[in-house]
């Protein structure tokens, strides 16, 4: 059997298309896992369904269009926050020295009432102070 040059170039064409929708779909697509511990939120971007009001919960390995979805990942145990101690003045002008510690649980199905709600991270949302402030990290 003899191999001509003609059916090199063809192979050799046939592994460059391969190569190339391989390395498109690695670039449009993005393969995460959403751990046992967190609830995953994917977004549609773009299309006739684009917005929050369709986002999809989600948990395990996802795969998702990076160009048209966008996955937000909430904590689905519980949180606790520990603010630094502060003062509070009442009407008469006694002060009382406070320290808070917040804990809050978010269910998995109102993952997504939290997410159209605030439409940010639980670790944004508990980065507020008393005063006012945002620590920013």
């Amino acid at each position: 059997m003899k191999v001509t040059n003609k059916s090199t170039v063809r192979v050799g064409a046939a592994g460059v298309a391969v190569i190339g929708i391989i390395v498109l779909f690695l670039v449009m697509f993005a393969v995460e896992r959403i751990d046992s511990g967190q609830t995953g939120i994917i977004v549609n971007l773009a299309g006739s369904e684009r917005g929050v009001d369709d986002a999809k919960v989600e948990t395990g390995w996802v795969v998702y269009n990076r160009f048209a979805k966008q996955l937000f990942e909430y904590p689905a145990f519980a949180q606790i926050v520990d603010y630094e101690p502060f003062d509070i003045q009442d009407k008469k002008g006694t002060i009382f020295k406070t320290d808070p510690t917040i804990e809050y649980f978010i269910e998995r199905e109102d993952a997504k009432v939290v997410f159209l709600r605030y439409r940010k991270t639980t670790r944004i949302g508990t980065e507020c102070y008393p005063d006012g402030s945002e620590e920013r990290l």
